[in-house]
This record gives structure tokens, sequence and C-alpha cells, in this order.
């Protein structure tokens, strides 16, 4: 066997486990309840696209998501209309008073889609920046992620930023290396993906606010109720929804991170990225720089 086929075997070794883990029990909850409250944020406003209103209604999320979740929902009607026996789309849309299922299956099996390209595409990201065997064991790590692995179970907006995220910062390198302009201009739209998917997105979103605005058009046509949304969101977070709490980056060091993912675990990727800006800082800023958008 080829090292390339080698190599590719060992990837595949990694991707199949990440989208079993990420498959398994995504019908948690299901029909009786939706035990994660912020799904019906996004599906609820996807749902209600399909009677031909594209308001989203809040500002809670952006509207990226909840829009391509629409266009799963069209796809999903018309695999399933000759099965389930939906006479039209107005009849599937009211078929979430009786259950809840055909609605949330799509959309988590949408976020499952998407963190499972994430483990690729944080193998690319370490293939091009160090070599194959580094990209395969970060990979792996994403792959067998705790934190990752149950947000990937939820249909809302935490894991698809994550993996724009992930996906532009791989343009990016992907720029530095080449020079070619293609590059730059697609990681300016994923980035603005990235922003109008969840708003943590903004940190590397700044730039390209063309793909955000193109995406969550409604931002514009009712910007004051976009900006009294996304400032009571702001608010919620500052109070920790009732909880007393210490500010949030020191919280995250000393608790939130290391409970999600184990000390061992957290203490090593701490070590890495200390290891990643002294060994070589050109190289691994744009992966540093990109961490704080993913938070939150």
């Amino acid at each position: 066997m080829s090292d390339r086929r080698r190599h590719l075997f060992l990837l595949l070794l990694v991707l199949a486990p990440a989208l079993t883990l990420r498959l398994v029990g995504l019908g948690f909850g299901l029909p009786f309840g939706v035990p994660r409250p912020d799904e019906t944020a996004v599906a609820g406003p996807a749902v209600g696209f399909l009677s031909g209103n594209l308001d989203p209604g809040s500002f809670y999320y952006p509207a990226f998501q909840m829009y391509v979740l629409a266009l799963v929902y069209l796809l999903f009607y018309w695999v399933s209309k000759p099965f389930a026996g939906w006479a039209t789309l107005a009849a599937f849309v009211e078929s979430r008073r009786q259950s809840l299922a055909p609605f949330f299956y799509p959309s988590r099996g949408l976020v499952v889609v998407m963190g499972t390209l994430t483990v690729w595409w944080v193998y690319l990201i370490g293939r091009r920046l160090f070599d194959r065997t580094v990209g395969l064991l970060a990979a792996l790590f994403l792959a067998l992620g705790f934190l990752h692995v149950r947000d990937s179970h939820f249909g809302v907006t935490d894991v698809p930023m994550t993996g724009l995220v992930v996906l532009t910062v791989l343009l990016i390198v992907k720029w530095q290396e080449e020079g070619r302009l293609r590059d730059a201009v697609l990681a300016g739209l994923v980035g603005g993906l990235a922003m109008s998917t969840k708003y943590n997105g903004l940190g590397v979103g700044v730039p390209f606010a063309l793909a955000f605005l193109a995406t969550s058009p409604y931002t514009l046509i009712e910007w004051s109720r976009f900006v009294r949304d996304v400032s009571a969101q702001g608010a919620s977070l500052e109070k920790g929804h009732g909880l007393v709490l210490a500010r949030g980056w020191s919280h995250h060091a000393t608790v939130t991170l290391p409970a999600a993912l184990g000390w061992p675990l957290y203490l090593a990727g701490v070590a890495g990225v200390v290891g990643l800006l002294v060994a070589n800082f050109r190289r691994s800023r744009s992966i540093v720089s990109s961490a704080g958008s993913t938070t939150g």
C-alpha cells in the first residue's frame, strides 16, 4: 500500500467514527419534546419561510442557517411526499402540530453533516500547515471530542458556525501559501456566512459584511428590530441566564473548557497552542486567532 493510500485509509478511519458518533442518538427526545429549546428558534422560522414570508421574525440568531434549512425542508418534502401522504406543502407545514420529528431530523442532520465536514477541514489545515500525520491527529481529536460530538446532535447554529470558521481558516491558509485572489475572495465569502450563522463568527467576518447582509437581508430591512434583538441577547448573556458567574474569559479558561474537554485534553491543547506560537508564529496565527470566534 502506497503512503498516500495508507493516509487516505487512516483518514477514513477518522471520518467514519466522526460521522457515526454524530448520528447515534440523533432522535433523542422525539417525538415527545425538544430537549434543546433553541432548536425551535432555528427550525420555527425555517418552517415559516415555506409559506413565503422570508422575515425570520427576530434576530436572536442570524438567518443564513434558517434559509438553508428551509431548502432542506423543501427537499425533504418532495422526497418523502409519495410515502408520507402530504397533499400540499401547506399540509406538510401543518403536520408539525402532530409530530416534530419530520422537522427536527433534517435540522439535526444538517448539523451532523457540518460537524463531520469540520473534522475533514481540520485535517486539511493540519496537512497543509504541517504534514499528514499532524492533520490526522488533529482531526482525530475533533472527531472524538465530547463537546463537538454532543453539540453536533443539536439543530442549532454552534457547530455550523464553527465549521464555517474552520473552512475560512483553511481558505486563508491556502491564500497565504499560494497567493491566489480566488482563495481570498472565498475566505471573505465563507467568513461572512459564518457571521450570518451565529454572531460569534464576526471574529473572522469583519471585512466581509456583504456575505452576511446577503444571507441575512432583514438585518437592513428591519434595522431597528435587529439592534433591539441583538442588544437584548447581549444583555441576556451579560446576566448569565440568572447564574452568578465570573468574567467570561476567566470562567471559560478555568471552568467551562476544562469541564467540556477534560483536564488532560484541555492542558494538552493549551500547551499545543503555546508551542505552535513559539515554534512558528506565522503559520499558527490564523488558527489561534480564529479560536475566539468559535467560543460562546
